[in-house]
């Protein structure tokens, strides 16, 4: 093909979008969606209306029953949760439905006997004009989403004064995704010349693919990690003798290696964002997910202090002496689970006569379960010092927050509320809000940690470069397919 029939079919399969009634509805709709962030601004101290009504966030938390005295950054949170609802509902469920819904007849319009005398009288390939169909869809899905998620970043950084550079993933993501049930379609609609078939089959195909990864991904966590099997599948093992279960684990691989990889674009996804976002934090562990955005508000990280060492040290700026946080980790196999380690720590504690009021309970701030020790020394600070160490278990470690505080200090009621959203600032991966999921409901591999193995270096099963290969060799081999299909073609 020379220049002018590239660019002519690239200009069709363009034309073949813009005329797209469902196209021109999604993208009003998207801009409805998108207004928000222009005329909301989400400020520090509060939420901004059409830029002249102000409201606190109190009682904008409030009227979800929440409190945003323990929201370190509320605007922030505001946001990454706009940002989740809109991707995940919109983009990643309904926005991919759509998407098949709408171009489903590409293929087969073009199929259909008269439009087939005209298309292919002209100099062009059939496999030509198979791509140029195929194209056309993927032009469908890049100019929605980045109209939505480009316009929500775009919205949030002159109104809010928000940049999240690792949001504009989920466009590429998304992108990635609808090229592998286009494919789909593309394969049914030229095999059927149906555009009802088309869609139908996508959609079914779409959910089942989501089904087969999800419970490989359960399967593997379940099998790489015996102590998270439920008492069900311990009671399946042992009345089929295990041969069910080996039954599934190998049918489940077969199709896993097969099928393309949707759900693990999430992964990626999250891996690239995290990469992105996270090399400025205050602590961020790679390996389990565990990290800290930012110091403690008001405090400052000592001097030398570090997690490898004796651990993460912040002093409140204004008076060093009057309060202090540390973080440090050790290996659970040296120090125990968060259970032993705690009770042995109160129980040598409650040996110190000088110690007063000291209680240990469970404390679940944020994601992650704890245990927490407080105590009582009269005879530091002034009027009294108070104590808490929480210890929790990320990984192979044990991680111990210790902290301190004069009486006197936190009778400043600010004071206090800045050691609890330090609390609630601990996080671990999944509590992220992350780049779009675009599966049915939440990846199970999300849901039981199973992300933390993938890696561009991690073995093939995990390795993200074997999952990008084997979904585009999976397009190529449903193209190729369909390029079968349509050179046999008589019209």
């Amino acid at each position: 093909m020379n220049s002018n029939v590239t660019r002519a079919l690239f200009r069709d399969a363009f034309a073949q979008v813009v005329d797209n009634r469902v196209f021109r509805i999604l993208f009003v709709i998207l801009c409805v969606l998108v207004l928000p962030t222009f005329l909301i601004g989400a400020r520090p101290e509060h939420l901004t209306v059409l830029f002249v009504w102000d409201y606190e966030y109190d009682r904008v938390f409030g009227f979800f029953g929440q409190m945003a005295g323990n929201v370190e950054h509320p605007d922030r949170a505001l946001i990454q949760a706009t940002q989740k609802l809109l991707t995940d509902v919109f983009a990643g469920s309904f926005g991919i439905l759509f998407g098949i819904a709408a171009t489903a007849f590409f293929v087969p319009r073009m199929l259909e006997k008269g439009a087939a005398d005209v298309v292919f009288s002209k100099p062009v390939s059939r496999f030509a004009l198979l791509l140029t169909r195929y194209f056309a869809g993927l032009v469908f899905a890049a100019v929605l989403a980045t109209v939505m998620i480009g316009g929500m970043h775009l919205g949030f950084l002159l109104v809010s004064g928000w940049s999240d550079p690792g949001f504009l993933w989920s466009i590429p993501i998304l992108i990635y995704v609808f090229a592998v049930v286009h494919a789909v379609s593309c394969l049914v609609g030229v095999f059927t010349r149906s555009s009802v078939a088309a869609m139908l089959v996508t959609l079914v195909f779409y959910a089942f693919n989501g089904c087969v990864q999800n419970a490989w991904q359960a399967t593997e966590a379940t099998r790489n990690d015996p102590e998270t099997l439920a008492e069900e599948t311990e009671e399946i093992r042992e009345e089929a003798g295990g041969a069910f279960l080996e039954t599934l684990f190998v049918t489940l691989d077969v199709a896993h290696y097969v099928l393309p990889k949707t759900t693990e674009a999430d992964f990626i996804a999250r891996s690239t964002r995290q990469k992105l976002e996270r090399r400025g934090f205050e602590f961020w562990d790679q390996e389990t997910g565990f990290y800290i955005a930012e110091p403690p508000d008001g405090f400052v990280r000592e001097a030398g202090s570090s997690i490898e060492g004796s651990g993460l040290a912040w002093s409140d700026e204004a008076q060093p002496n009057a309060a202090r946080i540390t973080l440090s980790r050790v290996l659970q196999a040296d120090a125990g689970s968060r259970l032993g380690a705690s009770k042995k720590f109160f129980e040598e504690l409650q040996k110190d006569s000088r110690v007063t009021e000291a209680e240990r309970e469970k404390d679940n701030p944020g994601t992650l379960r704890s245990y927490i020790v407080r105590w009582m020394r009269a005879d530091e600070g002034t009027g009294g010092r108070k104590h808490y160490k929480r210890f929790f278990e990320n990984g192979k470690w044990l991680y111990t927050l210790e902290s301190f505080a004069d009486v006197q200090w936190l009778a400043n009621d600010e004071n206090e509320r800045r050691m609890t959203r330090f609390r609630w600032q601990l996080n671990t991966d999944e509590s992220d809000s992350g780049a779009v999921n675009i599966e049915f409901g939440s990846s199970a591999g999300t849901a039981l940690g199973l992300h933390k193995r993938y890696g561009w270096d991690a073995p093939l099963k995990y390795n993200y470069f074997f999952s990008i290969g084997s979904t585009l060799g999976f397009i190529v081999v449903v193209l190729a397919l369909a390029q079968w299909k349509l050179r046999r073609m008589d019209f």
